[in-house]
């Protein structure tokens, strides 16, 4: 089986590729849309690619969280299925627990989602600035120091934003009833 994103019967009309290499592999063609026109085969090869690395690298059988699917989901995966393979296996290695987190998925992946998520959406700054904070507190696992590091803000700063965000507009707690 061989892969490839490329025309290869127009390459070798350019002579860009070897004709005799051509026919050779051209027994039978599949020819499948980029994994991020097919969302619906995500989680299916993704668990495939779980239990083959887990086998692989003699690791436990693991399970992923909701939120390391919300960014997979979010994801564009510009390398298609080979890149989904890579992740899920860095993801294999690094893991410590049950379950794959978010945490345990590559940052630039992560950023990416985040970036392509709100491009969609149209949040205000302060929505962003929200949610940066609350994928960092992810991604720490709650260590608000190391939260604030990665921010480049205080731990002081970092208190007092997740404060304000925990406020709605009439300076009453969010989860406080009307009465």
């Amino acid at each position: 089986m061989a892969l490839t994103n490329t025309d290869l019967k127009s390459a070798v009309e350019r002579r860009a590729f070897r004709d005799d290499l051509f026919y050779r592999l051209n027994v039978v063609q599949i020819l499948l849309p980029p994994l991020r026109e097919r969302s619906e085969d995500l989680e299916e090869l993704g668990r495939g690619f779980l239990q083959v690395f887990a086998l692989k690298h003699g690791r436990p059988a693991k399970q992923i969280s909701a939120g390391a699917w919300k960014f997979l989901r979010a994801y564009d995966f510009p390398g298609n299925v080979r890149e989904l393979a890579n992740i899920i296996e860095r993801a294999v290695i690094v893991s410590v627990g049950a379950e794959i987190e978010a945490a345990d998925l590559p940052e630039s992946t992560r950023v990416a989602a985040a970036r392509r998520e709100r491009k969609a959406q149209r949040l205000t700054l302060a929505e962003v600035e929200s949610e940066y904070i609350r994928e960092t507190l992810a991604a720490t696992k709650g260590n608000k120091t190391e939260a604030a590091r990665i921010l480049g803000i205080s731990r002081k700063n970092l208190y007092e934003r997740l404060a304000r965000e925990s406020k709605d507009e009439g300076g009453r707690m969010k989860d406080e009833k009307e009465g």
